[in-house]
């Protein structure tokens, strides 16, 4: 039902990776950490913040209009 040697963690492909770098002409050697850079600064932050969307309301119908004013 499962295939168990579609996803396995082992060491089988070691020579033949150390081969593969003997035939490319690449030197063989570990992996090196590269130092994090802290001295950048980060950028100000700005809120995403707009302004409330207010609804205009109608026109009032002639019959509220004040006209003695």
């Amino acid at each position: 039902m499962f295939d168990n040697q579609l996803f396995k963690f082992d060491v089988d492909m070691i020579p033949e990776t150390v081969e593969a770098y003997e035939k490319m002409g690449v030197k063989h050697e570990q992996l090196t950490l590269i130092p994090p850079q802290f001295e950048a600064p980060m950028p100000d932050l700005v809120p995403a913040v707009f302004p409330p969307n207010l609804k205009e309301f109608a026109v009032p119908p002639l019959e509220l209009f004040d006209l003695d004013d």
